[in-house]
């Protein structure tokens, strides 16, 4: 083949530093362009971003030649940069080592741009420990507590 095609959507999961609920609604639509720049940097789609306080789920369709990581990473570094260099009263902590990631078909890629669009008012039901936990569950991943620190 000439050239390569592919769909490859992902859902990721990022949390402040300490769970620190810095992440305000008023600044989140600065924040959102912020993200969606660094994505499409990448060569990546950014097809939902959202989140609550404390963290944030992107959904991304990623460039054949890019790999989760190295976007998880290209991510936080440069979002952590512009949060601290346009909010400097937040004092930022930065992002949680790990991450979550999960592969997204195409058919439910609707259904998860619902579910991260609504993640606030999800999120007056559910913590973000018993939301991570619950995703876990349904997909076979056993994690322990230190996840959460």
């Amino acid at each position: 083949m000439p050239q390569s095609f592919t769909s490859l959507k992902c859902h990721l999961i990022v949390s402040t530093k300490g769970r620190k609920r810095i992440l305000a609604q008023d600044f989140s639509p600065r924040l959102r362009r912020c993200l969606e720049k660094i994505l499409v940097g990448q060569r990546c789609e950014s097809i939902q971003i959202g989140g609550d306080d404390d963290h944030l789920h992107l959904l991304v369709g990623l460039h054949p030649s890019v790999s989760v990581a190295g976007i998880v990473r290209s991510v936080k570094s440069s979002s952590s940069g512009w949060i601290r260099r346009n909010f400097p009263q937040l004092r930022f902590p930065g992002w949680q080592k790990g991450y979550a990631g999960f592969t997204v078909s195409l058919s439910q890629v609707e259904s998860v741009r619902t579910y991260i669009r609504n993640q606030r008012e999800h999120h007056r039901k559910m913590t973000f420990e018993e939301e991570v936990r619950s995703l876990m569950k349904k997909i076979r991943i056993e994690i322990n507590d230190d996840f959460f620190e």
